[in-house]
């Protein structure tokens, strides 16, 4: 804030006595700067004093810091918490709503019944989602939970008919994605106990997931872009979008021939220029004041990673030395590689335009009978966000935020994982947080999150499970990736209390042990060993469960939910 109120935006990235590395520069793409210039400007006419050049280095009060939270909250407020609104209306859109269908069963322990599987558009090019009224898209339009029952009092399949059990798993499912979104404690701890924005960036990519979702892949284009270059963390997610746009524009009925093909791909390609274009307007009258910009946001001479990191280069340092042995050239072009190879399969799904649910009874007469489905988008999303944290150059602690987003939008057709993995990324990022003096806090948020997901995320995992066993799909691996998921749904409430068992006995000993004096570093690296091997798991099942998706048939997942609601009354 300091350097972009008192300084030209073309200074903002140029190295010089006030703008150096040695005190907070900015290393953040163009729209953070703008975002940091208007909260600056806000913050000087409050407090002067906070935002002075030079002389504010080290400036605390208590006014000062209260007015910094305020604009994480104003932020969240006008971005985040929207987003995450329009991104649940879009994605779980309400039974009664005219356009609202059923999804398919899918893969995994909390894989199945969501609401809709809403068309993506119409082969006329117009829009086809969701609508809670006549000619208003959903994306448009918040959702109410007005008339939604609490998580874990939810109608049971005894007591229940067929389509009131399938209607409370829909609300039910509605309402753990949106608080898994919205209390999210990694994000929670991050932004505001690390003080960070991501916030920002994250609502941006929601908006775009959501507005692709209903159709507008152009405006969806724009906005991920602009969540790009608010942190250009949102490059984990650049390979989903890519894939899943390239998908649609092969793959979309409306596109008949190779020129249709291109002229999709070229309206994306300008869209993508142009609003690049647009937020580096001040650093483009030169190539030395791009390249100024770049190397400042992507600092690769830091080398493979910094702190502790629960990903494969750290976690695996402990075996193999990567910074002493290989030269950091190498080691930026191994992590490139590795990152695009673990990116590779979800990508190719979305290319060869495989649907993971196709539109179904009530989903609306203009859904789109070919290309990538937006619960693909959203695995995909999920995918390429790991494939960076766990294999990228320079990955920092709070990276692990990209693929928990798409995830806990997910909540609803993958209830366990939305519920662990959150607080896993929590876990990953103790080290840091309790460096930060916010450790009460982490233990504060990570206890709410778990007791209200817990038995909310169960009951819904069980409903879906039931689902897919009265329902079986074909093929050995899907068998055999179904009979696994459910034998550990089975497990879940032993293997979640062993897990915190684990998770509070490292803490303790943390607390009551200290290290020994030539292993200052056992507790760090036992956390993000922890996690990574969690991490790693979450992923491999996602990569599986992207691929073994089937093309939903009309009425499957009606008939899927209501055999299984007959199934148990019957029991």
């Amino acid at each position: 804030m300091e350097l972009t109120v008192n300084l030209p935006a073309r200074e903002w990235y140029v190295d010089s006595a006030v703008n150096n590395a040695s005190y907070w520069p900015l290393d953040y793409p163009p729209l953070s700067g703008y975002q940091s210039w208007l909260c600056g400007v806000a913050l000087r006419a409050a407090e002067p004093a906070a935002v002075a050049l030079v002389s504010s280095h080290g400036y605390e009060s208590s006014s000062s810091k209260t007015l910094m939270r305020w604009t994480v909250i104003v932020a969240d407020l006008l971005i985040y918490i929207p987003a995450c609104l329009v991104a649940v209306a879009v994605f779980y859109p309400r039974p009664d709503t005219p356009a609202a269908g059923t999804t398919t069963t899918t893969t995994g322990s909390g894989s199945g019944a969501s609401p809709s599987s809403s068309p993506t558009k119409a082969p006329g090019g117009s829009a086809a989602g969701p609508s809670t009224s006549a000619g208003a898209p959903a994306f448009a339009s918040a959702p109410s939970f007005s008339h939604s029952p609490s998580f874990s009092h939810s109608p049971s399949f005894s007591s229940a008919s067929p389509s009131s059990a399938g209607a409370a798993a829909a609300r039910r499912g509605r309402l753990l994605a949106l608080f898994a979104l919205l209390f999210n404690p990694a994000l929670l701890l991050v932004d505001h106990g690390h003080f960070q924005y991501n916030g920002i960036s994250l609502g941006l990519t929601l908006a775009a997931v959501a507005a692709i979702a209903t159709g507008r892949r152009l405006l969806g284009s724009a906005l991920y872009v602009a969540a790009l270059n608010h942190k250009h963390m949102a490059l984990f997610f650049a390979p989903a979008f890519f894939a899943h746009l390239l998908g649609w524009a092969l793959h979309d009925p409306a596109h008949r021939g190779a020129p249709a093909k291109l002229l999709a791909i070229a309206k994306l390609g300008v869209t993508v220029i142009l609003t690049f274009a647009l937020c580096w307007a001040p650093w483009l009258h030169s190539r030395e004041a791009v390249l100024q910009v770049l190397v400042r946001i992507f600092p690769v001479r830091r080398g493979l990673y910094e702190d502790y990191v629960a990903n494969w280069w750290c976690a695996s340092s402990a075996l193999i030395k990567w910074k002493s042995r290989f030269p950091a050239p190498l080691l930026l072009r191994a992590a490139a590689a590795a990152t695009l190879a673990a990116a590779a399969p979800a990508m190719a799904h979305q290319i060869a335009g495989r649907r993971g649910s196709a539109p179904e009874e009530g989903a609306g007469a203009g859904a789109s009978g070919g290309g990538p489905s937006r619960w693909g988008l959203v695995r995909c999303l999920v995918n390429s966000g790991f494939a960076f944290y766990m294999f990228s150059y320079q990955v920092h602690e709070k990276s692990i935020l990209m693929p928990l987003l798409p995830l806990t939008l997910a909540a609803g057709r993958e209830p366990t994982a939305a519920a662990w993995l959150p607080l896993l990324g929590c876990f990953s990022m103790f080290p840091l947080l309790v460096r930060d003096g916010v450790g009460l806090p982490y233990v504060a948020v990570a206890a709410v999150y778990g007791a209200v997901m817990a038995g909310a995320a169960l009951q819904q995992a069980r409903q879906l499970q039931a689902e897919r066993r009265a329902a079986p799909r074909p093929g050995a691996l899907t068998r055999a990736l179904d009979a696994v998921t459910g034998l550990l749904l089975d497990l879940w409430p032993l293997l979640a209390a062993a897990g915190v068992v684990a998770a509070a006995a490292l803490h303790a000993a943390r607390l009551l042990l200290p290290a020994p004096p030539h292993l200052p570093w056992l507790y760090d690296r036992a956390f993000i060993t922890f996690s990574f091997f969690g991490f790693a798991a979450a992923f491999c099942y996602s990569q599986l469960a992207q691929w073994l998706e089937e093309p939903g048939r009309p009425g499957a997942a009606v008939a899927a939910r209501q055999r299984g609601a007959r199934r148990l009354k019957g029991e």
